[in-house]
């Protein structure tokens, strides 16, 4: 319940109470899974509040209990002892956690590492809707890159999902402009 408050706090742009939900829950839930949560919302509402040093430092926190928990699994795999396991990341924030990754180097103005990142969440988006919407975001970002031929091939990507009117519209007018 926490999360959801932090989050309505969030999407009413009341970031300051959003922040203190979320770190109420990485105070109080210290073995939850609900904190990796809380921590992907404190980052996004640092990079709304242009706190871009903390924004990463949440970021880079998530990347390391994800890669604890993956070397962890490797580990216990190797030994049957069933001692007290730390929370697990959340498989469903993963999506989530790069799109962010990719909105803070759009913000820190570093369009090559934004499309890397998007490119790693098309790994974990389940939605079509969500896939197409990546595509064409990542098309978007080749074309200010100047790299029109993979802007195109994104374009192109888009028109293979599920998505609204719109933007299937815009992805065939952009590709039909860059010669497709």
């Amino acid at each position: 319940n926490w999360i959801m408050i932090g989050v309505a706090n969030y999407y009413r742009r009341d970031y300051d109470a959003a922040m203190k939900n979320f770190k109420f829950i990485k105070r109080f839930f210290d073995n939850d899974p609900s904190v990796f949560v809380s921590e992907l919302w404190m980052a996004k509402t640092n990079i709304q509040l242009n706190n871009l040093t903390e924004a990463g430092f949440n970021l880079t926190a998530l990347d390391d209990a994800i890669l604890e928990q993956e070397a962890a699994k490797e580990d216990k795999e190797s030994r049957d002892d069933e001692d007290d396991e730390p929370a697990e990341v959340p498989k469903s924030i993963r999506f989530d956690l790069e799109k962010t990754k990719a909105e803070l180097a759009l913000k820190k103005e570093n369009t090559s590492d934004a499309v890397k990142y998007l490119e790693t969440s098309l790994e974990f988006a389940k939605k079509p809707r969500d896939k197409s919407r990546v595509h064409y975001i990542i098309a978007q970002l080749y074309e200010t890159l100047g790299d029109r031929e993979t802007a195109k091939k994104h374009y192109s990507e888009v028109l293979k999902y599920d998505a609204p009117f719109e933007m299937h519209f815009n992805a065939r007018l952009k590709r039909a402009f860059m010669g497709g």
